[in-house]
């Protein structure tokens, strides 16, 4: 109870590069062809209890771990993806920690640290889930 799953059939997507697709062996939707630095994807999400929630992500790459950044209202986090091989291979990525001070609706958001060090990413999931489960 508590925790909130994003799927990427829910995400806003900001930009012209990433867009919603479906791979043959992976039963949901994912992001893909994410190719800017300048895109970025979001979700409005409802928190019912006030508290800290850990954060995960399903992502997909080929060959290059890359950064990124995953916010939560004013809160931010730089993490990097895990080379899969595969685009159609999903490895989890632990994002960390952020705390709800109370519940209501709040904003996730993840997008590409910098063009430098931006390479594309598929993903599948964020997930929050209560520290407390």
């Amino acid at each position: 109870v508590g925790a909130v799953l994003l799927n990427a059939d829910q995400a806003e997507i900001h930009g012209g590069s990433p867009r919603v697709e479906r791979k043959p062996n992976v039963a949901k939707s994912n992001i893909g062809h994410w190719g800017s630095a300048d895109d970025w994807v979001s979700w409005k999400i409802r928190i019912s209890n006030a508290g800290a929630y850990r954060a995960t992500a399903q992502v997909s790459s080929l060959g290059r771990a890359t950064r990124f950044e995953v916010q939560l209202g004013e809160q931010s986090v730089q993490v990097q993806s895990i080379p899969t091989g595969s685009w159609a291979e999903f490895a989890p990525v632990e994002i960390g920690t952020f705390q709800a001070d109370q519940p209501g609706e709040y904003t996730l958001s993840v997008k590409p640290v910098s063009e430098e060090t931006w390479h594309p990413i598929g993903l599948l999931e964020v997930r929050l889930v209560p520290v407390s489960e």
